[in-house]
């Protein structure tokens, strides 16, 4: 089962590891879908909602979620990564 709510203060991604190709959509830029090239594992490192430091890993699913919210802080869709459109 899943973790439940994350919140994370100022994350970025610390490390990577391999690659999955995954189908990714947006609430922001609805009923578009694509192929998009994420890491296979990602370790995280942000701010706890106390401001404590923490680190988290997450492979496939989160890992994809991790990246694309990570993004969307930095000015960048899914659609500008996009290798075949659905």
């Amino acid at each position: 089962m899943g973790q439940g709510l994350i919140k994370l203060v100022n994350p970025k991604i610390i490390s990577q590891e391999g690659e999955q190709e995954v189908i990714e959509g947006c609430l922001s830029i609805p009923n578009t879908f694509g192929k998009v090239k994420r890491p296979a594992k990602v370790t995280v490192q942000a701010l706890n909602e106390d401001g404590e430091e923490i680190t988290l890993a997450g492979t496939g699913d989160l890992a994809k979620c991790f990246c694309h919210e990570i993004d969307h802080l930095e000015g960048i869709l899914f659609t500008d990564l996009i290798t075949k459109s659905r």
